[in-house]
């Protein structure tokens, strides 16, 4: 899971979302 989120985390800073408000949702 943590894995994942860090990959997410960066995909999304790099589309430029804000990692805290959406990393969570495509996990859960």
């Amino acid at each position: 899971l943590e894995k994942i989120k860090k990959e997410v985390s960066s995909y999304i800073k790099k589309i430029g979302y804000n990692p805290a408000a959406v990393a969570f949702v495509p996990i859960s």
